[in-house]
């Protein structure tokens, strides 16, 4: 009798994971409470309609083999069994990510589908990670996976080693705590994932495809599986079981955005081609010969040792392509700041050809330099270009006319790309904030968001009418910044030694350029070497207004009125001049400062100006190199100082 019931409950659970999706791409999907070992499909369409290059009206003659298995060339993984959980979307994402990293020379890897199952479910990670994808067994789409490589909180890949599927090849997926899910570490990032098309099969050519297969190792694609149960083919009369090959024609369909678009239930990886395979090989036989060569998640038992034939003309495949690219061993000195958990779940923007979009966040640690940015496209043939602001202070008045492309770079397809910056921003201290501003250019210039409202103050979208940033909660932008450790300047100008920080230690020399002196400040480029921000005439200006160093008050202005220190950073002396003018006195008081980082004894002469300047005990320069010093560092464009004894 229990077995009869297992066998109804499975039946069950096998009709309801192929029932049509949503016009919102949300399936209907159950959570078993029996053991099984039939194999349950999980693929999700999405409810999002992304820009894709329009694919070529007629294929040009092509180079390109008629018969090609990337399994010759060692670039596919070993076969993995999902067993009885809807988790085919994230085999699929490791065994892309896996092929990609073999085609590129690198070795063999296994990652965990079962830490990406739980890390995307919002039964047991919340809906910050998981969003409307409930239970760890659930099926999801290939965004969810793309969300969950790309990210570093509760993502990247992780080892199989780490995190092994085990048991569950023949059972479900059972609940655990978080903290185990969370305490797995990461071992190789994903700098790139391409969407190479959309829910229409006609998105991409076949040309194209094949072309993504040899350029990516191979790439993953949505089919419908028309089986009950897809064990050896029992209930599929789309599959033939003796030449492992599965043509659907007029398949179903579903509606999303008020479009009728093929359906799809299962998602398997595409890793060759053969343009002569007999049309004779299929239960119905399509009109033309031609079949993909896919690798599937059932196990070597199944299909020939798991890979099997679809033809070229199945009305269901391939839907969704996508592939990877950029696989790295995650590298403990940087750091992923981000608030998209969820990736690219919707997208918008003013309908013009540039859009300016912002993300703010504050370092986590001294001494960081911003090397990447990461950027989520949802049209096609979009350019790139970012632009940094180290002092989020800046931001606040910031407007189109002052953008400054540290780097500019173009993408065909749509997806998540990370952007090298020419060269590398420096940032402030830790819990500084610091800004990036990304610039679209190029047909629906849209941003990707990830559907969840970001925190207060971190999402920003340019308003083109009255030339403004204005806050859009809604919109959490799909903008991620990598930053590193800042190295030292290079070479120190007076020993001609390598510096392992921002000055010399021997030397005390700024290194920041080539053309430094002092340790605060350079004089060839009036940059900060602490901070790298534009230093003032009398402070820098990474920070106006903050806390001062001292007394641990707010100022009313970039000097605290009682201790007269710099609130901009902790490296920099408050001083401000009278009518512009300035004694000898004053000037060496300002280079001792400057050159000792030591304690201040505070004089206040109110008779000569409103705030004194920092008075350091210690070796007095000659009184001409503090007047020169000086004078360098405070000219201004339309002031003249005079200088008086």
């Amino acid at each position: 009798m229990k077995n009869q019931i297992t066998s109804l409950l499975l039946a069950f659970a096998m009709f309801l994971s192929i029932i049509p999706v949503s016009a919102t791409g949300e399936g209907l999907f159950i959570e078993n409470d029996v053991e099984s070992t039939d194999f349950i499909s999980g693929y999700i369409p999405e409810g999002i309609s992304f820009g894709y290059p329009e694919p070529p009206l007629f294929e040009a003659f092509s180079t390109l083999p008629a018969n090609y298995d990337s399994r010759d060339l060692n670039h596919v993984s070993v076969v993995e069994n999902q067993g009885p959980n809807g988790l085919c979307w994230a085999f699929a994402t490791t065994s892309i990510i896996e092929s990609n990293m073999l085609k590129n020379g690198m070795k063999l890897w296994n990652f965990s589908e079962l830490h990406m199952g739980y890390a995307t479910a919002s039964n047991h990670a919340g809906t910050q990670y998981g969003g409307s994808r409930k239970g760890v067994s659930d099926g999801a789409s290939r965004l969810t996976a793309a969300s969950y490589i790309m990210r570093a909180s509760l993502g990247g890949m992780v080892d199989e080693t780490k995190d092994p599927y085990g048991k569950y090849t023949s059972s479900l997926i059972q609940p655990r705590d978080l903290s185990i899910t969370k305490n797995k570490p990461r071992s190789y990032s994903v700098e790139n994932t391409i969407l190479l098309s959309g829910v229409q099969k006609d998105d991409i050519s076949q040309n194209q495809i094949k072309q993504a297969i040899m350029q990516y190792g191979a790439v993953a694609a949505a089919m419908y599986w028309d089986g009950g149960t897809p064990v050896s083919g029992a209930g599929s009369t789309s599959y033939n079981t003796k030449n492992f090959a599965y043509y659907l024609n007029n398949g179903p369909t579903v509606i999303i955005n008020n479009k009728r678009v093929p359906n799809a239930n299962h998602e398997v990886v595409i890793v060759g081609w053969n343009d002569n395979f007999s049309k004779s090989n299929f239960n119905i036989q399509p009109k033309n010969n031609g079949a993909w060569l896919a690798k599937n998640s059932w196990g070597t038992n199944w299909g020939n040792h798991g890979f099997f034939w679809i033809s070229y003309e199945d009305t269901n495949f391939p839907l969704e392509v996508w592939a990877v690219d950029g696989v790295k061993p995650v590298n403990s000195e940087t750091s992923l700041y981000e608030y998209d958990y969820l990736g690219m779940n919707n997208w918008g923007g003013w309908i013009t050809n540039t859009n300016y979009y912002a993300r703010l966040f504050k370092t986590g640690s001294d001494n960081e330099e911003i090397k990447q940015v990461v950027v989520g496209i949802p049209t096609s043939n979009v350019t790139v270009s970012v632009d940094v602001i180290p002092d989020y202070q800046s931001f606040f008045g910031y407007r189109a006319d002052n953008f400054n492309a540290r780097v500019t770079k173009s993408f065909t397809h749509p997806g998540y790309y990370t952007v090298d910056l020419d060269t590398p921003v420096s940032l402030g201290i830790k819990g500084s904030s610091f800004a990036v501003v990304v610039r679209l250019s190029g047909n629906d210039s849209g941003m990707s968001y990830d559907g969840t409202v970001a925190p207060s103050g971190t999402s920003y979208r340019y308003n083109p009418n009255d030339g403004s940033f204005v806050e859009m909660r809604s919109d959490n932008y799909c903008i991620k910044a990598v930053t590193g450790k800042r190295k030292g300047g290079g070479i120190c100008i007076k020993c001609k030694e390598p510096t392992a920080t921002n000055t010399c230690s021997g030397c005390q020399i700024c290194t920041s350029c080539n053309a430094s002196y002092g340790i605060r400040h350079c004089l060839g480029c009036n940059r900060c070497s602490s901070c790298d921000e534009k230093s003032g005439v009398r402070y820098c200006s990474c920070g106006w207004g903050g806390n001062c160093l001292s007394k641990k008050q707010i100022g009313m202005c970039s000097n605290c009125l009682e201790c007269r220190l710099c609130c901009g950073c902790d490296y920099s002396p408050g001083y401000v001049l009278d009518n512009n003018t300035i004694t000898v006195a004053d000037a060496v008081q300002i280079f001792m400062y400057l050159a000792n980082m030591q304690s201040s004894i505070i004089k206040n002469d109110t008779t000569q100006r409103a705030f004194a300047a920092a008075c350091i005990t210690g070796d007095k320069p000659k009184v001409a190199d503090a007047v020169q010093i000086f004078m360098y560092l405070a000219k201004m464009s339309s002031s003249k100082l005079v200088v008086t004894k």
